[in-house]
């Protein structure tokens, strides 16, 4: 059911405390759940920024199958000179626009040897 409060609390993400082992513990599926995500890229206002959605489309619950969500969750945006020549920076905000966090490269686009992808979550801003 879609009004689930567990639902409900993931349209605006809350920062876990400093005790909890995870960043944002409502996007941490329950013991024998797993989510289906889809990743959805949509143009900017402007021609600078490249907006991403992250919605939930699917959760399977122990005992009760699929249930069929499609929630917008988050909204990512980058500006396409982060990506070619920055260290291609996601700003995440919920669906309310409150800037969560940010998820950034951890090497630089520029960076001819660089045999693999890494990010690194940062605070907002």
């Amino acid at each position: 059911d879609k009004s689930d409060p567990r639902w409900t609390e993931l349209q605006s993400l809350q920062l876990g405390s400093r005790d909890q082992p995870y960043l944002v513990p409502s996007l941490v599926p329950g013991p024998g759940e797993v989510f289906r995500w889809k990743n959805l890229e949509k143009p900017g206002y402007h021609e600078d920024v490249v907006q991403l959605k992250w919605k939930l489309d699917q959760v399977s619950l122990p005992g009760h199958g699929w249930l069929e969500l499609g929630m917008d969750i988050a909204t990512l945006q980058e500006s396409h000179m982060s990506n070619a020549f920055g260290n291609k920076l996601h700003n995440v905000s919920d669906e309310s626009g409150h800037d969560v966090f940010a998820i950034r490269s951890a090497h630089n686009v520029w960076n001819p040897l660089q045999l693999r992808t890494s990010f690194r979550i940062m605070p907002p801003g």
